[in-house]
């Protein structure tokens, strides 16, 4: 067999994935890339900026992860936020040559079918048998916790890597790789994960260290073995932190300890592992009615498995219970399950009883950990388990094929969601040359209503950085010495703005040094009759600009 078809039938089941997520996901941006979002809300012009920023940041000899083209000119640590450079630098000659839009949406259909991808690897190096493993790969690349994010949260669907980290510590385990292999190679992966998401390279780290304790008290034939990954695992951790070195240190310099969401107020619902949200493709109205009671929301109730992969679970692993492996996976997955479900137990949205998250809720850094995200390591332990029941379980193998099939088809996303179907409003005043004639280049713009209401975010990476906001959304609030911040929390909440005045308003700009306030005409109100008579006006492309300083002579009116 020559190299090409060794190649091509190594790539034919990564292409099989992306085309089935092209098919749920991408259907409706395939024909206008660049115009329409695989998501919805504004959570996705958070990564659509962040796509454009960190190379225009590192091409214009910017600090990278402070900014301040947004906050001006108080700047934001992007180090807490979700800017996903390691997205946003593989990615960059496709920001670069198509714009960020086309990239975010590029991102979000190869995120489910590189985890996947890696997924199906990891069965298949349990399993040795492919198409069980394939089975396992796009129950993991599929789940609903992946649907989920696919809302808008490339962060936590960037989740690939977790089937790499565990198939590194195997090998190293089972002596396939030598400990200076190992350290490099795990070194890297945590180095990249740390880029996509430092919440998730913190929970996979807690998983880590949970199923080593979960593996030594049920293979005590493994434990030196155990023992002995551990030194090489902290070796890997700390080459990762090197190769990081800029992106830890802004990110120690400036910790956090407070939360940035609430722990508890995103637990997994236990009736959610068997009753599936209103993004799967199998679900009827008395699904929807009791999925909608969950706590959290739609993009955060991902625990779904099913009764069909509960099931052979059960099946699985009461048949195979004396095996080490058997053991393991029972384990490590009621461990998971117990600690998705958060600091108290819900059941069909109601709260029940204290859980043990509770006592960790407060940790630096778990707290900024939301419980039903812990659902990942859930979805990926159940994807190993439905590929070794197909590959190894009782009864005929065609019967058990078709009860993974069936599992599998249970919890697929439905491609008709409007969630993964976004639309951009863009003013021709950014669609057009009135954006380079009427604002200064570094200028400071006050956008109004505030950008987690509109599209900004996108206009000003579109337009590549023209113009710093005074304002903007990166965070879900405000940097904490913003002057004037009990005002711009009003602003910044999108609630009742009645009693702010243009006083206010005025105030702001002047702290901030605003030179110029836009507010959008599709949300003008009440800012135009706020502002009307206070400052000079120009109505120009679906936009009124008001001159806290005189414009540029090239603006027309």
């Amino acid at each position: 067999m020559n190299s090409a078809v060794r190649l091509s039938r190594r790539l034919a089941i990564p292409a099989l994935f992306v085309i089935a997520s092209v098919a749920i996901y991408g259907r409706q941006v395939l024909a206008h890339p660049g115009r329409v979002l695989i998501g919805t809300g504004v959570d996705p012009q958070i990564f659509v900026w962040s796509l454009a920023w960190w190379p225009y940041a590192i091409l214009h000899g910017l600090n990278p992860i402070v900014t301040h083209a947004v906050w001006a000119p108080v700047g934001v640590n992007l180090a807490w936020t979700t800017s996903v450079p390691g997205i946003a630098l593989p990615l960059a000659p496709v920001t670069l040559l198509f714009g960020p839009v086309v990239s975010y949406n590029v991102a979000a259909i190869l995120l489910p079918a590189l985890a996947a991808s890696t997924a199906y690897v990891l069965c298949e190096r349990l399993t040795a048998h492919r198409l069980a493993s394939v089975l396992g790969g796009a129950f993991f690349g599929f789940s609903p916790y992946m649907a989920g994010h696919e809302e808008g949260h490339l962060h936590m669907s960037s989740v690939f890597l977790l089937p790499v980290i565990a198939l590194l510590v195997l090998d190293r385990l089972e002596a396939r790789t030598g400990t200076r292999s190992f350290v490099l190679r795990l070194g890297v992966v945590v180095a990249w994960q740390l880029l996509l998401s430092t919440e998730v390279v913190l929970t996979v780290t807690v998983a880590l260290a949970g199923a080593l304790v979960v593996a030594y008290a049920v293979a005590p034939g493994k434990r030196r073995a155990l023992r002995a990954v551990i030194r090489p695992l902290v070796a890997a951790y700390g080459f990762g932190a090197l190769l990081t070195a800029p992106f830890v240190w802004y990110a120690l310099r400036h910790f956090e300890t407070g939360s940035i969401n609430r722990p508890a107020d995103f637990p997994a619902d236990l009736a959610n592992l068997v009753i599936p949200t209103r993004l799967a493709w199998l679900t009827t109205g008395w699904t929807v009615t009791r999925a909608d009671r969950f706590v959290g929301n739609l993009s955060e109730n991902g625990a779904y498995l099913g009764f069909p992969a509960i099931a052979i679970a059960v099946v699985y692993l009461f048949h195979t219970r004396r095996s080490v492996g058997a053991r393991f996976l029972a384990v490590s997955l009621g461990v998971v399950l117990i600690a998705e479900l958060g600091t108290r137990l819900h059941v069909a949205g109601h709260s029940l009883v204290a859980l043990p998250w509770r006592a960790v809720q407060d940790v630096p850094g778990l707290s900024n950990v939301l419980p039903v995200r812990l659902s990942v390591f859930a979805a990926l332990t159940m994807s190993v388990i439905l590929a070794s029941f197909v590959a190894r379980g009782p009864g005929p193998d065609r019967g058990r094929m078709l009860a993974a099939l069936v599992a599998l088809l249970v919890i697929l996303p439905s491609p008709t969601a409007t969630a993964w179907n976004g639309a951009i409003d863009r003013p021709s005043f950014f669609t057009s040359d009135l954006a380079q004639r009427c604002l200064r280049s570094g200028e400071t713009v006050l956008a109004l209503p505030y950008p987690n209401q509109t599209s900004m975010m996108v206009w000003q990476a579109e337009a590549r950085f023209r113009f710093r906001l005074a304002n903007g959304n990166l965070r879900p609030d405000p940097p904490t010495t913003i002057p004037n911040r009990a005002v711009v929390l009003t602003l910044d909440s999108g609630g009742d703005v009645t009693g702010v005045r243009a006083s206010d308003l005025l105030r702001i700009a002047h702290s901030q040094g605003v030179s110029t306030i836009l507010v959008d005409d599709a949300h003008k109100k009440p800012w135009q009759s706020l502002l009307n008579g206070h400052l000079p006006a120009q109505h120009l492309g679906g936009a009124t600009l008001y001159r806290v300083q005189p414009g540029p002579s090239s603006c027309g009116a």
